[in-house]
This record gives structure tokens, sequence and C-alpha cells, in this order.
């Protein structure tokens, strides 16, 4: 009879652990959905998570005092990255290291205090260990996809006004890079053409009175121009990565006199981060015959060239050989920056930072 009630209890014991052990695992298993822990016995300075856009996560709290009072606030705006050392008590002598370890929870004044007590519960297989886990932590809060913002849930003690804030915002999908590149601007779609006005010379050679707006004979087929553009580096390229550009630039040559500015749009192909080339569509000035004379017009005075021509914008293609430097190669002081390497997201890690 003895043995029959000893075999009872037995399996009265493992029976109940069984059933703690699959509530305890199917409150923190939640499919297809990121969880992240709250634990009000901890102290970390880390004040951000970082996720993945548009993915929704739940939070959980962990070691609310039983008998404390909390509010908890949560905010969303939108968005234009350790643990302390628990001491484990062993049992020695014949004492068992539960023995008054559940009043001394009971008894807890501070979140740290009842964190470092049931680790000691859960290292040593306490009976009471899981129905304070059950008391001690809070109900899953769901947070829904993060859509380009910044999602901050704030953990207040009402008694001890003691803070707790966790930080999550969705992460960069990339950065913008400046790059400096030297580019060609064939007058492929409109070419400059500069006028002057020619004396007219009758049949003796003899000059006459009037004058025929006649084109240089010479005329460039191309302008080259010193540019400053933007790539986007996304965190999935990979050797090659690709962007579409914007930059500026200033002319070198004569198609128009003086410096004229240099505007491009187009496509980018970076090479490894640091080379490669621009290509697309660049606005620039060039010389140009005024509206109101024509090739070949006879006018009775002499012009010079400024009354004869203008600046006019056109269009035409270009391509750029194209660098990325640690810092500007056009400044006095240059700063040595290792600009290999490749782009890396902020680790994730806890972001809770409590605040007295």
């Amino acid at each position: 009879m003895k043995r029959v009630f000893t075999n009872l209890l037995t399996l009265l014991f493992l029976l109940s652990c069984a059933a703690g052990y699959a509530q305890k695992t199917t409150k923190a298993k939640i499919s297809n959905i990121d969880t992240i822990s709250i634990d009000l016995a901890l102290s970390n300075t880390a004040p951000l998570y970082q996720i993945a856009n548009k993915k929704p996560v739940v939070v959980v709290i962990h070691n609310l005092l039983p008998n404390g009072h909390y509010t908890i606030n949560q905010t969303r705006s939108l968005k234009l990255s350790g643990t302390l050392p628990v001491p484990a008590t062993a049992a020695t002598g014949g004492i068992d290291p539960c023995t008054g370890l559940e009043q001394a929870l009971r008894d807890a004044k501070t979140e740290t205090e009842f964190g470092q007590l049931m680790a000691i519960a859960k290292n040593n297989n306490c009976e009471f260990y899981e129905k304070y886990l059950s008391v001690s932590t809070s109900d899953p809060i769901t947070v829904s996809k993060l859509n380009n913002e910044v999602f901050t849930l704030t953990v207040t003690n009402s008694d001890t006004r003691k803070e707790w804030t966790l930080t999550i915002q969705t992460e960069e999908s990339g950065q913008f890079v400046t790059v400096y590149g030297f580019t060609y601007i064939p007058f492929a779609l409109y070419k400059p053409h500069t006028h002057f006005a020619q004396q007219n010379r009758d049949a003796s050679g003899a000059p006459l009175g009037t004058y025929t707006i006649t084109p240089a004979s010479s005329e460039s087929l191309a302008q080259y121009a010193p540019t400053v553009a933007f790539h986007y580096i996304t965190k999935q390229s990979g050797t090659l990565s690709s962007s579409f550009t914007a930059g500026l630039g200033v002319a070198l040559n004569s198609s128009s006199p003086g410096i004229s500015p240099i505007v491009i749009a187009g496509y980018s192909l970076l090479y490894n981060q640091n080379m490669g080339i621009n290509f697309g569509i660049a606005a620039h000035q060039m010389t140009n015959l005024k509206g109101q004379f024509t090739s070949g017009q006879v006018i009775a005075t002499s012009l010079q060239e400024a009354d004869l021509n203008e600046q006019v914008t056109r269009f035409n293609p270009f391509v750029s050989i194209i660098f990325r430097f640690g810092s500007s190669p056009f400044s006095a002081k240059k700063t040595p920056t290792n600009t290999t390497g490749t782009l890396s997201s902020r680790s994730l890690g806890s972001t809770l930072s409590p605040s007295k």
C-alpha cells in the first residue's frame, strides 16, 4: 500500500511539471511574430531595437512585483540600436536553498532584488518558481506593423515612480554616399553655335557697308566637367551596387565662356562601394545665336559676338567615371578614413533603459 501511494504521488508530480511546462511554452510561443522581452530586474543602456519594416512584434514584461502597481504607456511616432550577473546559491550542508525563498520573493522591494531571487529559485528548481514566473510576467503586448515609425513603450512602477522605456524603430534600408566623377558630355542632341558678323566685300574685294552673320568654323564636340553626385547603397547590395543618381558639376571647356554649372541625373553603378560609372542626361549651358538673328542674315552694322550670341540651357547625354573617397578631394585638409568595408546594420540589443 505504501508503494502504491508513493507511485501515485510521483505520477501526480510529473503530470504537474508537464502541465506547467506546456503552459509556459504556449505562452512564450507566438507563431511568425518576434517577441521582445522587458526584464524589470535588469539594467541596460542600449536604447534601441531595430526590426524589419512592417513586421509585427510582441512585447512581454517580466519580473513585475506581484504586489506592485504599474502603468504602461505606448506611443507611436513617424520615423523620417547584458544582463547583470545573478548570484546563484548552491545547496550545501544539506540546507534546502528554497527554504524561505518564497517569503523573500513576496517581500522583495525592487525589481532587481526580485529578479535575483527568481534566478536562484530557477537554478534550484524550487516548486513555487512557475507560480511566481506566471504572476510576474505580463500578457503579450502586440505591436502592429511599423511603417517607417518609432514605437516607444514606457513601464512605470506607480509606487516607486521608476520607469523603463523600450524603443523600437524600423531599420534603415541603406544610405546615401557621395561620389566624385570626371564627366564627359558629348553634344549628341544639341550643339553650341557661335556666330560673328563678317564684313561683306564686292567682287574686287573692297569692303561693303553690310555684314553677314556667320557661324564660327571651329566648334567643340563635347564638354568635360568635374561632378559631385549621390549614390544610394542598400543593405542588399553585393559587390556591384546600382542606384538612381543626381548631382552637380562645373564646365571646364569653352562651349560657354567662364564657369557654368551643370546638373546631372541618371543611373550609377558602383563596384565594391568605391568606384564605378554614372550615365544619364546633363543640363548644361552652351552658346547659341540669339533668337532675333538667323545664320546668314545680312545686317547693316558690325555687332560684337556678345551682341549676337547668348547662353542657353540644353540637354545632352553624359557618362562619368566616379569614385567614393573618405573625404572631399577638393578640400585642403584630408582626414584618413577607412573607405572599404561594407554597410552594417546596428546590432539588435536590449532596449530597456531604466530611469529613476
